[in-house]
């Protein structure tokens, strides 16, 4: 429950009638929080202290949008507010030619900013007793800090990029590189970041000057403080911080950690841990070894998206209450982000993994952004594309794009490499997430983007779980999105995945209820596709003939007749498999003709009938010449090269064995070595790898036994060549 200073309120006037009408507005709604006002309304928390402390007059659209919120007359406030800016506008003149009391100024520093010097490794506030994890970034960050570099470290709040750079500072100290400054400026502007710093390290320097004098003073007097290091902590004033960095002496190394993506030479997101080493976070904090082998414990720290400070917490809590890991998931399994430090015990502002993400999402100013983050949590997945989030928003992809960006610039989302894909972290998802998912919008997604497979492959994992719960509650949206699945031919490139193929044996199962002998027709073809491509030749027969007895026109006829017959051919069921191909030529058009010929092409290579796959595949070119049907002439043509250079190769072993016989009938070593080398070479053009190294190796054998060194040198190094001696 929040309640304000008033030590700032004037003792009457317009301005006090404002202020106190804002203030009865608050008592009135139950004193609601500055976070849960902050979210209504989209300002940050520090925005409204300061409207109504009265260290700052509130506009008229930030008034509407309170005064609304709180359920106060919006006339009523706009009147008053009018009264007052002129009151505040003349008190505001006659305050400016004074110079704000020096007591002002360092409360107000004090409040926000922190400037410690160390010259020994003693940072306890910030280095954690053991730090778990951070040993890949940390030899990646240490060879920069050598060279002078200035170093970025990002990542959401709680990721543990403060207790990094406190490791790295200290271990520098220990390595005797000197002592290292630590800076915390918060949300202080950059004229207030410079005097605090001329004012903490030299109390009685009274010259400030202004603008690039400033900063050319600060980076003076911080060159003759003979640092090895400086770190600026939880930075979130980027104008400041780019002022501080200017300040810098050259060649000083300098470690920033921030929840921003700011725009350094060198930075590191700080994430989550791996898996083992979140089990050994939570085994630290809830001392006890037996974590290490429970394998609930390492399903907790997946449950809380192996987040530090959130498995930190989570160890307090089995330490605290005895708890299993098991028993804490079962606890936290419907929000975990809101797992809070057992009885507060923690510094203000991370009592718990919600009051972080409040403090993140207070300083998003975008209104629209935030509307893209609670977009989020319409679907099933911590990621979407940016086209789901538009036809969820209703708004053009573009702009969602700039949402995402600002969620980018705060570490809440990021970007999968060389994808439309956007993650956010399993926490802020559970932080955002709304019980009713949007599945009209996954509908919509998957028929408008349903040829374009690689963006479904991308939010594949949406669809499946908006598909399941549809199939619960909404079985004609089931329906339809596993049949533009199936229908766009996602399934039959991409998406014989069992959490797809689930989908569509139910949806078969539903369809076959249903009697709907289209649609059923269509899911049945798609499923004996599954099948076959997996390599379970009995269960595609079976869902082929079943399509078969369903198939709606002689041309879906022709094409199921087509490939039973190939899997059948497959099956070594000969005679059933050429019954097949010839009911679909009796019935087959010249189209559909060019489907026979291409399954029947198919059954006659994996038979090695290359003799019959000739004679299909001219039959076929002829045929796609005259239709133009390009794609097809291109597969007879590629098939037919293919046939005849087995037949080829074929033929030349056959004369090539008859060759070998009559070498062995007379003893005749060198000729027998020919025909072994002649023979391994035709082997290894069919890519019979075994059968050609042991007769190219017999050929070495017997051109050394001749002494043919010419022959015996140039075989072996072919056979190296191709790897034979591997």
């Amino acid at each position: 429950m929040a309640r304000f200073s008033k030590d700032r309120w004037p003792a009457d006037g317009p301005v006090l009638a404002l202020l106190s009408y804002l203030d009865s507005l608050h008592a009135g709604a139950g004193r609601p929080s500055l976070a849960e006002m902050g979210r209504a309304v989209a300002l940050a928390p520090s925005t409204l202290s300061a409207f109504f402390t009265g260290a700052r007059l509130i506009g008229r659209g930030n008034l509407e949008l309170l005064v609304e919120h709180l359920d106060g007359d919006i006339e009523r406030a706009e009147s008053l507010r009018r009264r007052a800016v002129l009151a505040w506008n003349a008190s505001q003149q006659e305050a400016a030619p004074r110079e704000p009391a020096a007591e002002v100024m360092d409360e107000q520093l004090s409040a926000r900013l922190e400037i410690v010097l160390y010259d020994t490794p003693v940072n306890k506030l910030n280095r954690p007793e053991q730090l778990i994890g951070r040993r890949d970034l940390a030899d990646q960050i240490s060879p920069l800090l050598d060279r002078g570099a200035q170093v970025l470290l990002y990542g959401m709040a709680g990721s543990g990029k403060t207790a990094l750079a406190a490791t790295l500072a200290d271990q520098r100290i220990e390595a005797g590189t000197g002592p290292y400054l630590w800076l915390r400026h918060g949300v202080a502007d950059p004229d207030l970041v410079l005097d605090a710093l001329v004012r903490g390290l030299t109390p009685k320097h009274s010259e400030r000057g202004t603008g690039d004098t400033r900063v050319l003073a600060v980076r003076d007097l911080i060159g003759r403080l003979g640092l090895g290091l400086c770190v600026i902590d939880d930075a979130w004033q980027a104008e400041a911080l780019h002022t501080l960095l200017r300040a810098m002496p050259d060649g000083l190394p300098v470690i920033v950690t921030s929840r921003l993506k700011l725009g350094l030479d060198h930075h590191f997101e700080v994430a989550g841990l791996s898996a083992v080493d979140g089990v050994r976070l939570l085994s630290l904090h809830a001392k006890d070894e037996a974590c290490l082998s429970e394998p609930q414990a390492a399903r907790l720290c997946a449950d809380l998206g192996h987040h530090p400070y959130a498995i930190e917490i989570a160890g307090h809590h089995l330490r605290q209450y005895g708890a299993t890991p098991g028993e804490l998931r079962a606890q936290i399994t419907d929000a975990p982000h809101d797992l809070a430090m057992p009885g507060g015990f923690a510094a203000s502002g991370r009592e718990s993994i919600r009051r972080l993400l409040d403090n993140t999402w207070s300083t998003l100013d975008d209104a629209f952004a935030r509307d893209v983050l609670r977009a989020f949590g319409a679907f099933h997945s911590p990621g979407a594309t940016v086209d789901l989030l538009a036809i969820h928003l209703n708004a053009d992809p573009t702009r969602v794009l700039a949402g995402l960006h600002a969620l980018v610039d705060l570490s809440l989302a990021k970007r999968l490499p060389g994808s439309r894909y956007y993650a956010i972290h399993d926490l802020t998802h559970s932080y955002v997430s709304i019980k009713d998912k949007d599945l009209a919008a996954v509908g919509e997604f998957v028929k408008r983007y349903r040829a374009d497979h690689d963006l479904l492959e991308s939010e594949m994992s949406n669809v499946v779980a908006a598909a399941g719960r549809a199939r619960e509650c909404d079985p004609d949206a089931f329906l339809d999105i596993v049949e533009s699945i199936a229908g766009g031919g996602y399934l039959d490139l991409k998406g014989h995945t069992f959490g797809v193929l689930r989908l569509l044996d139910d949806a078969i199962d539903l369809l076959r209820r249903g009697g709907d002998v289209p649609r059923l027709h269509l899911l049945l073809s798609k499923r004996g596709n599954a099948h076959y491509h997996q390599g379970d030749l009995e269960s595609a027969q079976e869902s082929y003939q079943e399509a078969l007895d369903l198939a709606p026109t002689v041309q879906r006829k022709v094409v199921l007749l087509s490939v039973l017959g190939k899997v059948l051919s497959m099956l070594d069921r000969h005679e059933q498999a050429e019954a097949h191909f010839d009911q679909a030529y009796a019935i087959a058009d010249d189209r559909a003709l060019l489907h026979v010929l291409e399954q029947h092409n198919v059954a006659a290579f994996a038979r090695r009938d290359y003799r019959r796959v000739r004679e299909l595949t001219l039959r076929g070119i002829g045929i796609a010449q005259n239709l133009g049907m390009r794609r097809f002439e291109a597969f007879f043509l590629n098939n037919l090269g293919t046939a005849e250079f087995e037949l080829g190769v074929c033929a030349a072993i056959e004369r090539h064995e008859q060759a070998q016989a009559i070498a062995l009938a007379t003893g005749d070593d060198n000729l027998l070595a020919l025909t072994h080398h002649a023979l391994g070479i035709d082997r290894h053009a069919q890519e019979s790898a075994v059968t050609a190294r042991k007769h190219l190796s017999e050929a070495l054998r017997l051109y050394e036994k001749l002494g043919q060194t010419e022959r015996h040198t140039g075989l072996r190094q072919m056979m190296n060549d191709f790897g034979y001696f591997n």
